[in-house]
């Protein structure tokens, strides 16, 4: 990176949590990736349907 000094960096503070601190921040962190992966699952089998339907409905196979 331009203008980014190593020697600068090196001396920079670095916080390092606590155990605990990192155990509740995985905790919630893991909820979030539950739901973005359900979310995920639910999107591909909306688009299945979608897909499946779509077609149909154009084509006048199925009524609304």
């Amino acid at each position: 990176m331009p203008g980014l000094n190593r020697n600068e960096t090196y001396r920079l503070p670095v916080v390092i949590p606590s155990d605990g601190a990192l155990e509740e921040f995985n905790k919630f962190v893991t909820l979030w990736f539950e739901q973005i992966e359900t979310n995920t699952q639910e999107s591909r089998k909306l688009a299945e349907i979608r897909d499946y339907l779509l077609p149909r409905l154009l084509g006048g196979e199925i009524e609304v």
